[in-house]
């Protein structure tokens, strides 16, 4: 299967989809219009919604991609994904583009990370964890399932980064 071509982007010719979410998305980060483009969807002359969002440290492990795809929108972070109707059941909301919008703030307030294992039998399985949930990074490092020893948080801006295991988070 041959990649769509991509395009500057012209929101009139945008699938109804891609323009809606792409003018909350661009209300929101007016800056990122500049990183939009369009790719062409197969026998139709719309075009879907691709922003490609370079992390604020040059960190291309770290990027934000978000396209529609046959109408269905979807965000990755770093090598981590998912897609609305995913996300919006996750996020426990009803509204599948105000879910991802709230998810890419909290990507960009470094409030959402990846996360990597350090030591243990899964070293170097990567993960997210939405720090928004008070008790998730220690539910993370505590699971009786599989705790890794440590976990490498990586964030948007690096703020955030740290490595961490259980005896840092005790009082």
């Amino acid at each position: 299967m041959a990649e769509p071509t991509t395009a500057p982007l012209e929101p009139q010719r945008l699938t109804d989809d891609s323009r809606t979410f792409a003018e909350r998305l661009f209300t929101w980060q007016p800056a990122w219009r500049d990183l939009a483009r369009m790719a062409s969807r197969a026998g139709s002359d719309r075009y879907d919604l691709v922003v490609d969002v370079p992390s604020p440290i040059g960190d291309p492990s770290r990027g934000l991609q978000i396209w529609v795809d046959d109408d269905q929108l979807s965000v990755g972070f770093g090598e981590w994904h998912t897609h609305a109707s995913l996300w919006r059941h996750e996020a426990r909301h009803g509204d599948e583009r105000t879910a991802l919008l709230d998810l890419l703030a909290a990507i960009v307030a470094d409030q959402f990370v990846l996360t990597t294992d350090v030591g243990g039998e899964h070293d170097g399985d990567w993960g997210v964890l939405d720090l928004r949930e008070p008790d998730a990074l220690l539910e993370s490092l505590t699971s009786p399932i599989y705790a890794p020893p440590r976990l490498r948080l990586r964030s948007w801006t690096g703020a955030a980064d740290a490595e961490v295991g259980p005896e840092d988070l005790r009082a």
